[in-house]
C-alpha cells in the first residue's frame, strides 16, 4: 500500500484548486428525496395545530406548571390520550424513586 504525502501549510486558494467540485458539493437530487419524507410528514401533522392553538395549549400548561410549583412539585409528566373524538392532556406529578 502506497502512502500519499499530504502537503502542509497550504492556503485556501491552493486547496480549492485541487478539490473536485462534485465531491465538495452535494446535489439536491441525491439529498432531496431522503430528507423530504420525514419533513413533509411532520409539516403535515403540524398543520392541524394552528399557532393560536399551540399558544393556548402552552398557556394552559404554564398555568398547570405554576399550580404544581405552588404545591412544591417540581417534576410532572404530561400524557396525551385520545378519548373518542377528543384529545386529552393528562398531567401528574412524577413519582420519586
Amino acid at each position: 500500500m502506497a502512502k500519499h504525502k499530504i502537503p502542509k501549510n497550504r492556503s485556501d486558494a491552493e486547496m480549492m484548486k485541487t478539490a473536485a467540485p462534485a465531491a465538495a458539493t452535494i446535489s439536491l437530487s441525491s439529498a432531496g428525496p431522503l430528507r423530504e419524507g420525514p419533513v413533509m410528514q411532520s409539516e403535515f401533522q403540524r398543520g392541524f395545530v394552528t399557532e393560536k392553538m399551540a399558544e393556548r395549549i402552552g398557556k394552559f400548561l404554564l398555568e398547570i406548571k405554576l399550580e404544581y410549583y405552588k404545591e412544591e412539585v417540581h417534576d410532572f409528566s404530561v400524557e396525551i390520550k385520545r378519548d373518542g373524538r377528543n384529545i386529552v392532556l393528562v398531567t401528574a406529578p412524577k413519582q420519586t424513586k
